[in-house]
């Protein structure tokens, strides 16, 4: 009976060992979480800021592609349009 005994002690000390070595590794995990957490945070953030100077490179190139781009068949017809119109030679 008292193998018994002894081994029950062995199985406590060992689960107690278990217990103190996550109790000794919770911070340190702990803190690399949380360091994850703003390391994910910082990548985050700086994805918005590309995503929004993307944007805004977006609508500059749209822009000059708009004022540069060749005038299609009817803006050039209504071009014309107005500048004889006013020409004064439609009446």
């Amino acid at each position: 009976m008292k193998m018994k005994h002894h081994l029950d002690i062995l199985n406590e000390i060992e689960t107690l060992k278990g217990e103190l070595s996550f109790v000794q590794t919770a911070p340190k995990q702990a803190v690399i979480a949380a360091y994850n957490v703003d390391y994910r945070h910082e990548i985050e953030t700086i994805l918005k800021e590309d995503i929004e100077i993307a944007g805004k490179e977006y609508e500059i190139a749209r822009e000059l592609y708009e004022a540069c781009r060749p005038l299609t068949y009817e803006e050039e017809r209504d071009m014309r349009y107005l500048t004889d119109l006013e020409l004064g030679a439609i009446y």
